[in-house]
């Protein structure tokens, strides 16, 4: 039962794909997410991992995150694949330091690492 008076969450009812080498951190921002009221969060740990879930979630996910540093590709490369595909998409890139690169992806927000739980919906509110 939907208890209409709950008030909606930031997140409500976004399908995120989400790229991070890092398990503790990609566990920690799934969580994240979820208890910002995402309905699903598709978590890869590689590109190659990204583009399986990708090929399998693409049309439902809403909006894709990626560290711009993965032990197979770069985050920037993906965003571009999948922004290209889905123009329509939201993206967010984690940096650790702005590149070169990042800036020529202009459909693509940027979150300096490290940053706090309201920095990351903020950014992602305003995809």
């Amino acid at each position: 039962m939907i208890d209409r008076n709950e008030p909606e969450l930031p997140l409500d009812r976004r399908r995120i794909l989400l790229i991070e080498d890092n398990s503790n951190l990609l566990s920690s921002l799934s969580l994240i997410l979820f208890r910002a009221g995402a309905w699903d969060v598709w978590q890869a740990h590689n590109a190659t991992r990204a583009r399986e879930l990708w090929r399998e979630h693409s049309e439902s996910t809403d909006v894709v995150i990626a560290d711009e540093h993965l032990p197979d590709g770069r985050g920037t490369d993906l965003l571009s694949e999948f922004c290209f595909e889905d123009p329509q998409l939201s993206s967010l890139l984690m940096i650790d330091a702005p590149s070169r690169d990042a800036d020529q992806l202009s459909s693509a927000r940027f979150l300096s690492k490290p940053f706090t739980e309201r920095e990351l919906i903020s950014a992602l509110i305003s995809s």
